[in-house]
């Protein structure tokens, strides 16, 4: 068995084909019977699918000849889970009634020859083996010409190679309509013609094998063996195809389910940041939920593109059960804790960029089609699928290989869904980019103070496109001498420092950064403060931060403060006010008598 042909997906209701074809051998020409002893078993995991059809025996029993298999042989047989043995039949066998029935039915189309020997081969070994003496007269270029026509028309539409009002072995249809004629046209002559003609006759069909040294190298075209499938109920089922004499088997899933009805998406996080600070992600995990009307899984060859309006977006790390159970336990999550936020950066970087970053089709790890995964989210523990996912990750690393420049602001990713007879479910949605600082705009609360007291002060630090800088963006405060300020990261960072220059380091929650200036009373006036954010200085070390390509970005604001007010000098203390006390006669002076003076 060489070749193996049919849909690994379907829906409820159809009946498809499958088809496998195999290198024949010499043993089949002396086996009236059944060329091989093929058998088909359907095993259904859960749903209902049965083999409902399959290529009638056209073997005359009791002539021991092959008949032309027609539209007729291709026979309904119920319903049933096992066919023990199905024909297999040679092309040279097959008219086009049966080809025609196929291509309507099932948009069947055989090639002639997909795994056996070529035309060229089989001439070869003739030649250099000495076997024959087909080609002993002809000339090398007659030959090459007899071959080159063959092998094209072996890739011909074989159903248009077969007439129906006169269907004819198809081995003389070929050679008497493209090789003869090539032959002929190189200037072969037309008695060495008629020894290619009786030649390929026997060895494209090996009917009448006269020249058992071409065993070696088989027939040339490869038997075909036809059953048909049709599902009943949604499920899930195992084909197996093989050939009990030689213990050549075929096995592949195949799932039954209805088209793509709802399709949800969840980005986590919805905003990432090209330049993560702590706790944050430049990665955000999209998964796309799809549902049938029903609410069940869709078809596993169901195909979902990803496209982004800029970044970069790629399905590799992510498209097997095995990834997208890691991919969601380690993924930064709402909370935004800084372990987790590590451990899914750690995991989005781990594939290479897909070479086409803003566009990429989910492929399916094991089997590397288009397709879904089959998830089972419910909580009956039946081990079913409920529902069918696709999964991708999208990348805002500035200046990474993945994506770029990843300007910051709302990117619009847009993921399409595949309907089979209808349009395309086709859903968008808008992640945020954050870029690194771009602006700093600083105030205070107050702009002048007595000397000693404490000011508040805020930066509001924005990216390019005007939104809030990530949280814990890191941003250096430095004040002149005298000053002494206050923000975190100062202590526990350990990047503050007081000589000769006060310092220190806060970050941003809401894009502000608030810090604290405590003014001496030893210095009066001005006090200027300088807010930088940004860049690949020391405070953007990746210790509290990440590492910055921009320039440095700053902003400044001046507070002043004044000594207490002087106190004017005390006026002179008036003298004491003294009051004689009332007697009702007023002021008279004393009596001090005559003195001895006369009158």
């Amino acid at each position: 068995m060489c070749k193996v042909n049919g849909p690994t997906s379907m829906r409820p209701g159809d009946t498809v084909l499958y088809s496998w074809r195999i290198e024949d051998n010499t043993e089949d020409v002396f086996d009236p019977g059944l060329e091989d002893r093929f058998y088909a078993d359907i095993n259904d995991e859960y749903g209902k699918s049965r083999i409902v059809s399959t290529l009638r025996d056209v073997l005359d029993p009791g002539e021991l000849v092959w008949k032309f298999a027609d539209d007729a042989d291709f026979e309904d047989i119920g319903q049933t889970k096992e066919v023990d043995e199905i024909a297999i039949i040679n092309p040279n066998d097959i008219d086009e009634s049966l080809l025609n029935f196929l291509k309507g039915e099932f948009d069947f189309e055989m090639e002639s020859n997909p795994c056996g020997p070529g035309v060229e081969l089989i001439v070869d070994y003739c030649i250099d083996n000495g076997e024959c003496t087909t080609f002993d007269n002809a000339e090398e270029d007659e030959i090459q010409a007899w071959i080159d026509a063959m092998n094209d028309a072996l890739n011909l539409d074989f159903a248009g190679l077969v007439s129906d009002s006169d269907p004819g072995p198809y081995c003389e249809y070929l050679e008497s309509e493209f090789g003869r004629p090539a032959f002929l046209d190189a200037g072969g002559a037309v008695a060495e013609a008629n020894d290619i003609d009786q030649w390929w006759f026997e060895t494209c069909d090996l009917a009448f094998p006269l020249n058992p040294a071409l065993a070696e190298v088989g027939p040339l075209l490869d038997d075909l063996g036809l059953f048909a499938v049709h599902c009943y109920e949604p499920g899930e089922f195992k084909v197996v195809i093989g050939d009990r004499s030689e213990n050549d088997t075929v096995r592949f899933n195949v799932s039954c389910f209805d088209d793509p009805d709802v399709v949800d998406i969840l980005a986590t996080p919805g905003r990432v940041e090209s330049v993560p600070a702590k706790g944050s992600t430049a990665h955000s995990l999209i998964q796309v939920f799809i549902t049938t009307e029903d609410d069940g899984p869709v078809p596993t060859d169901t195909e979902v593109q990803f496209i982004a309006e800029r970044c970069a977006i790629e399905t590799e790390g992510v498209n097997s059960l095995e990834e997208r159970d890691e991919a969601i336990e380690n993924d930064a999550g709402p909370s935004g804790l800084p372990f987790s936020a590590d451990e899914w950066e750690e995991f989005a970087n781990e594939e290479e960029p897909d070479d086409k970053p803003l566009y990429d089709v989910y492929e399916l790890e094991d089997t590397g089609d288009p397709g879904v995964l089959q998830i089972d989210v419910d909580e009956d523990d039946d081990g079913l699928p409920d529902r069918s996912e696709a999964l991708a990750i999208f990348h805002a690393d500035l200046g990474s290989e993945h994506s770029g420049k990843c300007a910051p602001g709302p990117v619009e990713i847009t993921v399409a869904v595949e309907v089979e007879d209808d349009p395309d479910i086709v859903v968008s949605f808008t992640l945020t980019v954050v870029g690194p600082p771009a602006a700093v705009a600083v105030a205070a609360d107050q702009a002048s103070v007595r000397c000693g007291e404490l000011v508040r002060l805020n930066a509001v630090i924005k990216d390019a496109a005007g939104q809030d800088v990530s949280d814990h963006t890191l941003a250096e405060v430095i004040t002149n001498y005298g000053g002494v300020l206050g923000g975190t990261g100062a202590v526990a960072g350990q990047q503050g420092v007081t000589t000769p220059l006060s310092s220190t380091v806060t970050e941003t929650f809401d894009g502000v950064a608030t810090f604290y200036l405590l003014t001496s009373n030893q210095h009066t006036g001005p006090y200027e403060v300088l807010v930088l954010s940004g860049g690949g200085g020391s405070v953007a070390d990746q210790r509290l931060g990440g590492l910055f390509s921009t320039p440095v970005q700053t902003g400044r604001a001046v507070v002043s403060c004044a000594g207490p007010a002087a106190v004017a000098p005390a006026a002179p203390a008036a003298p004491p006010s003294i009051t004689a006390p009332s007697t009702g006669q007023g002021i008279r002076p004393p009596n001090t008598g005559d003195a001895g003076l006369l009158d």
